[in-house]
């Protein structure tokens, strides 16, 4: 409850992952007054969390809500070319492999006793999470990052059980050789996209940087410059030019 609080003093849609606590506790074999104990200690710790991350919802409560309804009311403005599901299965988020894979991790978590409990409240988070931005014009991916980690999670139970698979008969080699190929397959489309984006942004040069190379070519000690403060560019950066700045 108390992490949920300080959700959603950081991202406020994303405190909805209090229904994975709520359904965690539901299912939970004890009395109901236990149950309705659990409860109230979560939404005391959620309270806590939000007073502590983010005091003015008490303080200024109407404040808060108009500002989160402006908030809402610009990103409706707002029209997504790409879809969700376009976005998640490209290469530049999660990629085919990563996104199967983690579906068939949470399916057989859904199989196993020890872990369907912890499947069901993160399903029940996922569909409350999607279900606030599905009918939303502006559809960006950074909506339901909250959801990555749990679905690499799955991904990873899910090699857990390639292995398990493939280790079964250890003479038969092939076995290994689709596990290997699987998880370099999963693990490198997502990492061959990072490297990629990475790379051009080592590349890239402020034109900011660009500007004071440019007078530092063609300016000498006689001449002085006149610089906006606003445009930013740090002193150490001025220092390289001879001129009067």
């Amino acid at each position: 409850g108390f992490a949920c609080g300080l959700t959603f003093a950081s991202k406020y849609p994303v405190s909805i992952v209090g229904v994975a606590v709520l359904t965690s506790i539901l299912r939970l074999s004890i009395a109901w007054s236990n149950r309705v104990r659990l409860v109230a200690f979560a939404a005391g710790g959620a309270l806590l969390g939000i007073l502590l991350g983010a005091p003015m919802t008490f303080i200024k409560p109407l404040t808060v809500w108009r500002d989160v309804v402006e908030n809402v009311r610009a990103y409706a403005q707002i029209q997504s070319t790409q879809g969700y599901i376009a976005q998640a299965i490209s290469a530049s988020e999660l990629g085919v492999p990563l996104l199967v894979f983690g579906l068939g991790g949470i399916i057989l978590m859904l199989c196993r006793d020890r872990t369907r409990g912890t499947a069901v409240a993160w399903l029940v988070f996922a569909i409350c999470l999607i279900g606030l931005f599905i009918n939303s014009s502006f559809r960006p991916f950074r909506s339901f990052l909250s959801l990555v980690p749990l679905l690499c999670i799955a991904a990873a139970i899910a090699f857990s059980g390639l292995v398990d698979w493939a280790s079964a008969r250890k003479e038969i080699w092939w076995r290994s050789a689709i596990a290997f190929v699987l998880v370099c397959l999963c693990v490198g489309s997502p990492g061959f996209s990072s490297y990629h984006q990475i790379k051009g942004r080592i590349a890239h040069k402020d034109t900011r940087i660009q500007a004071v190379n440019w007078l530092q070519e063609r300016t000498s000690s006689r001449d002085t410059i006149v610089a906006v403060r606003e445009l930013m560019i740090l002193p150490t950066e001025w220092q390289r030019i001879q001129a009067n700045v």
